[in-house]
């Protein structure tokens, strides 16, 4: 049922709903050929030409489509199903900035099964793709198996992600391997064990997506789980801290640290002051932030030191003692992707002779994982699979 009025639409559904769309709305939204690109979902006008004369001469609906012929004469034809789906009727000014889909702690007992994916498939099919990327936003990691004595080029995988990487000071992606401790420009080129730990905290942001590839592990390593990586949601714990111990949650989030990385070799020195526990604006934990190995507790104040000191061993036992964690044993062409402003990893040493495990890493901008996700969402029109910010 529709209803004219004199500066908006009200359509009323059968089961009840009214919604209303301004004159102005509907102008803009106009996706015919000589007002939109479909191919490269951009207009062709400016909107504002219409603010004071987007009048309609008639309104008609026929069937799954309402059209209306404004007063220039020009036709605009709008799917009702598209309309109700982006009805803005009731809806509050938005706040400032690009919110986040919303994270989802793990359970305690296993990681969802929605976040292990085989390699292959993952190559083949964009809804595999899709259903990952879902996944990764909600619980900020997923795991790809690779079939035995799979040789995949790790780009392919990327490409299929998010395209793009995050460029970083080691470049578009990093090889680990064992190299000489006394040159090398990261404690993780070694084979150490590495504690739980936020990459490239230095970076004020540090990356948001990290990937880890298998180029090249052998037998022995994945049959004696040698360097595998352990993967901690930190922000379960965190949250949970907060509602046992909130003190110490409050010092984690308003007493800054540096993290600094220095790199002779380049004449660089990194440093980034930030709280371990990072509030948004809409005063959930936006990012948490912990490298023991690059963290210092430089200008922290006589009377905060200690209380910072216990709240973060507090935290760090916490993580240590975690049921919300998955241990990935490595094999050639595994890949693990996660979210770094949440998830923690670390890994065991693996220096007894013969084992070889050469990954290769990488970040992704968040950005760039939303975007393909946001074509794929279109592509398949399944709205009630992902659920993610404009």
């Amino acid at each position: 049922m529709l209803k004219k009025n004199s500066d908006h639409l009200e359509l009323s559904w059968p089961d009840g709903e009214i919604f209303r769309f301004h004159w102005l709305w509907l102008r803009q939204a106009c996706e015919c050929s000589d007002c939109f690109n479909s191919y490269a979902r951009q207009r062709y006008f400016d909107p504002s030409i219409y603010f004071s004369d987007a009048d309609p001469e008639f309104v008609v609906e026929k069937g799954d489509v309402l059209s209306i012929i404004w007063k220039d004469g020009h036709v605009s034809e709008y799917q009702l199903d598209s309309l109700r789906r982006n009805s803005y009727s009731g809806k509050s000014t938005a706040p400032l900035g690009n919110k986040r889909i919303t994270w989802a702690r793990w359970p305690q007992d296993e990681l969802p099964h929605s976040i292990h994916f085989k390699l292959n498939e993952a190559l083949e099919s964009d809804l595999v793709i899709h259903k990952a990327l879902s996944s990764l936003f909600e619980f900020g990691l997923i795991v790809f198996k690779a079939d035995e004595n799979s040789v995949v080029d790790s780009t392919r995988i990327c490409d299929r992600l998010g395209g793009l990487l995050d460029r970083s000071y080691f470049g578009d992606y990093f090889d680990i391997e064992a190299k000489d401790e006394s040159t090398t420009d990261s404690v993780a080129f070694s084979t150490r064990e590495l504690p739980l730990h936020t990459d490239v905290p230095y970076y004020s942001p540090p990356p948001e997506y990290q990937f880890l590839y298998g180029l090249e592990v052998n037998n022995l390593a994945t049959s004696s789980k040698s360097g595998s990586t352990r993967f901690i949601d930190g922000l379960t714990t965190a949250l949970e801290m907060k509602e046992s111990n909130f003190e110490d949650f409050r010092i984690l989030s308003e007493i800054p640290v540096v993290n600094r990385a220095a790199f002779p070799t380049a004449d660089r020195i990194y440093e980034n002051r930030t709280s371990i526990i990072k509030i948004g604006r809409d005063g959930e934990v936006e990012r948490l932030m912990n490298n023991p190995s690059k963290m210092f507790f430089d200008d922290v104040g006589y009377d905060d030191m200690l209380p910072l000191f216990n709240a973060y061993k507090n935290f760090k036992e916490r993580l240590s003692r975690s049921k919300n964690s998955y241990s990935h044993t490595w094999s050639t062409a595994d890949m693990v992707v996660w979210d770094n402003r949440r998830i923690f990893h670390g890994r065991e040493e693996f220096s007894a002779p013969g084992v070889k495990r050469f990954l290769r890493g990488g970040y992704f901008k968040e950005v760039e994982l939303y975007s393909r996700a946001r074509y794929l969402t279109k592509k398949f029109r399944a709205d009630d699979m992902m659920k993610f910010p404009s």
